[in-house]
């Protein structure tokens, strides 16, 4: 259907507009611009295009766009420092966003720094005080916090707004999250 040479750029496309789909929601949040693959895709596409039609012109240009880019890129490089940095960008300039608090206070559960996480759940529950995932991730740490009754309570909470059509798999969490 497509020529060689045409090949690689189908599927440089295909990959790049991938990662941005409902398929894989967990790589929304992390694609990161420095790393995402349509800037790869993007470079790509703009150098050979000037490569075929700029003739002469065009590794100058090429290397004038490389410049331009890198001197932007060293500008805004130090605003992610690392991935706590960049969830808490995320959590203050969108806080009713739920997915930067789940993984941020997941990853928080996971090296057991169970009173940050709270504070981080407490954040998107005030701002999402119906998400099962909030609710749950709330449940979770009141459970470590030793907080029996509040996390009895976030329990019902959450079982009260599961999402529609995911209901048998998330009353797993909840029976999981019970029995502990």
């Amino acid at each position: 259907l497509l020529k060689d040479q045409y090949r690689i750029y189908a599927i440089m496309l295909f990959l790049s507009t991938f990662q941005w789909s409902n398929v894989l929601t967990a790589t929304q949040i992390t694609c990161d611009r420095y790393m995402s693959l349509p800037n790869v895709f993007m470079m790509f596409l703009v150098s050979y295009g000037l490569a075929e039609c700029a003739g002469p012109w065009g590794l100058p240009i090429i290397g004038l766009l490389i410049g331009y880019y890198l001197s932007n890129l060293f500008h805004v490089m130090g605003m992610y420092k690392d991935l706590d940095d960049f969830y808490d960008y995320n959590i203050f300039h969108n806080p009713k966003g739920i997915s930067a608090h789940t993984f941020k206070a997941s990853a928080l559960l996971s090296a057991t720094d169970h009173l940050a996480a709270w504070e981080i759940v407490r954040h998107g529950l005030h701002h999402n005080p119906k998400d099962f995932k909030m609710l749950y991730l709330a449940a979770v740490c009141c459970k470590h916090l030793r907080e029996e009754k509040l996390s009895k309570e976030f329990i019902f909470r959450a079982e009260q707004n599961f999402y529609l059509g995911q209901e048998d798999k998330l009353k797993k969490l909840i029976d999981k999250i019970k029995n502990n």
